[in-house]
């Protein structure tokens, strides 16, 4: 004759019943869950499926924008830089023709005409530098 265990403990039907449902109401949760995040290829969805990763997770953003506009300032400030020293190289180059043909009539037998020839070229090189002081890159004067 075997010998069957007593059940001591008094649990009703209706008790594991509702332990079996909550169980499986978790697990669909879980596996609800999980589907998701394989569907959207996102651990966090919403703030409220993590708070703790969410605040991370702006703070990360937050540091990539800030690093995204340290990098487009960048850019920027190196186009302009490398607009204001090409313009500075060709101001040295008209600064430098204007100082040639100065000095080439300086102490020479140059007559009035030849000085006046080079007092139109050098006039026109003045023009030529004031336009280049002018110059600007999206509203910005160098």
């Amino acid at each position: 004759m075997a010998i069957n265990p007593l059940g001591l403990a008094r649990i009703s039907n209706q008790f594991r019943a509702n332990m079996v449902n909550r169980t499986i109401t978790n697990t669909q949760k879980s596996l609800a869950q999980v589907q998701q995040e394989l569907s959207t290829g996102r651990k966090l969805n919403t703030p409220s499926d993590n708070p703790d990763d969410a605040a991370s997770s702006q703070q990360i953003r937050r540091l990539l924008e800030q690093r995204d506009a340290w990098l487009s300032n960048l850019k920027s400030s190196t186009a302009q830089l490398n607009l204001v020293d090409s313009t500075l190289g060709s101001i040295e180059d008209q600064l430098r023709d204007a100082q040639t043909t100065a000095s080439s009539t300086v102490g020479t037998d140059t007559t009035a005409d030849g000085r006046e020839a080079a007092a139109l070229v050098v006039d026109s090189i003045y023009s030529q530098i004031l336009s280049l002081a002018n110059t600007s890159s999206e509203g910005v004067y160098f």
